[in-house]
């Protein structure tokens, strides 16, 4: 169901599923940025936004593929081995030949005589060995990068032998970040009784510019809904995707749901996923809007499921995906009720077994505690309408961090004993 302007969604709108919330989104908003173009050595990352082709040819001359001494190749019959009478001259790899050469003569393949002069302990068995003719490396007009590629070092390179200094690439999305709550204090303050300091700006700021975004960072907006209004209209004039931290559950004091189904379409409110489950999804000026959970896992979920892929569409490509490991459960997981039919999300543990073979052992579900998220080797991520696993059971193991990272934080940690008696 997609809702009419100005008309809350139902408490009793069922759940959907993150694909399907993913699908909706990226049909329904406008995915445009503009162009910028930036110097070559700040453009590694970057998104080209058009086809760059060789401004020249390189070699732009014949030249020397190594070092030695060019010679004519013709000279071969009619001049001695010894250079005192044969044309030549010294070369270095990459060097033009000189006028009238044609061929170059290996520095492996020169002795100096008793004499003093320069010998040649084998002719070049064709015209033009060892060199390399013009348009060898690049040619005038060919392409160098297709558009939407994302630059990589090697692809600086290529750029810069081109004749490129300056490169076209998509403008990073600007996406603004509106963090909401009585309860909130500042990055900074000492929070008092019932207040939170606003972590999650910090964590979104970071993930926003890991997938290629730019964050526009707002003040806490208090609970209330004409501020948050004013904050939304503000942040839609200037981003090109707005995200709004708190407030999108159903409490009496969240206003995220009504004032943004006042200003746009809600699309959908509520995800089948565990953690993440009170996710909003709107439509407002043709521009994506995410209500985000406050809580900090919750939170983490959402940006990792649904705003790094809309970052990705933005900039046209693929959305990013973690590499995996297959791991062995050291004990059952068993789910029910909402859990079985949800998208769950478990942080795990790593270990290795006396064969070399990833062991895995998930914190449970209610422990959600943010530093255990950070001490995480993984997440297992078990599909809905999964009931659960054996114990042995062979999993996928998304990992939070490079592999090699992960191999030293097992050597330095035991396993951790996990409270069996804990019910998933």
């Amino acid at each position: 169901m997609i809702y009419s302007p100005h008309t809350p969604p139902s408490k009793t709108e069922p759940r959907i599923s993150v694909g399907k919330a993913l699908e909706l989104i990226l049909a329904e908003a406008r995915y445009e940025l503009p162009v910028e173009r930036v110097p070559l050595a700040e453009s590694l990352g970057r998104v080209v936004a058009e086809k760059l082709y060789a401004r020249h040819s390189l070699p732009a001359v014949l030249s020397a593929q190594v070092d030695g001494i060019a010679v004519r190749f013709d000279d071969r019959t009619s001049l001695p081995d010894r250079t005192e009478d044969r044309p030549f001259a010294f070369v270095g790899t990459g060097t033009a030949l000189p006028e009238g050469f044609d061929t170059v003569v290996r520095a492996e393949d020169l002795e100096i005589a008793a004499d003093g002069t320069l010998r040649i302990l084998e002719e070049p068995c064709e015209k033009g060995a060892c060199t390399l003719p013009p348009g060898w490396e690049l040619r005038k007009g060919e392409v160098l990068i297709p558009p939407d590629l994302r630059l990589e070092p090697q692809h600086l390179g290529l750029l810069a032998a081109g004749g490129h200094s300056e490169i076209p690439v998509l403008r990073r999305p600007l996406v603004a970040v509106l963090p909401t709550g009585d309860e909130l204090v500042p990055q900074g303050s000492m929070p008092g009784p019932g207040q939170n300091i606003d972590s999650n700006s910090a964590l979104f700021a970071g993930y926003l510019k890991g997938v290629g975004a730019e964050p526009l960072l707002y003040p806490i907006t208090a609970d209330d809904p004409v501020l948050l209004a004013e904050r939304l209209g503000d942040a839609l004039s200037k981003a090109d995707m707005v995200l709004i931290n708190g407030g999108s559950s159903r409490g009496h004091r969240d206003f995220t749901v009504s004032v943004v189904a006042g200003l746009g379409r809600v699309l959908s409110h509520g995800l089948n996923a565990a953690p993440g489950k009170p996710v909003l999804l709107a439509i407002i000026e043709g521009k994506p809007v995410v209500g985000v959970p406050g809580p900090a896992l919750a939170a983490w979920y959402a940006l990792e499921n649904l705003v790094g892929p809309i970052v990705s569409r933005f900039l046209a490509q693929p959305p990013q995906e973690r590499r995996s490991v297959k791991a062995i459960l050291t004990r059952e997981l068993r789910l029910e009720g909402f859990l079985k039919e949800a998208l769950l999300s478990l942080r795990v543990l790593l270990s290795r077994d006396g064969e070399g073979r990833y062991l895995v052992s998930p914190y449970p579900l209610k422990n959600s505690m943010v530093t255990n998220f950070v001490r995480s080797d993984g997440i297992l991520r078990i599909p809905e309408g999964v009931a659960g696993y054996d114990k042995g059971d062979e999993v996928e193991i998304l990992l939070l961090y490079p592999q090699a990272i992960i191999e030293k934080r097992m050597e330095k940690r035991q396993l951790q004993t996990l409270d069996e008696s804990e019910v998933f």
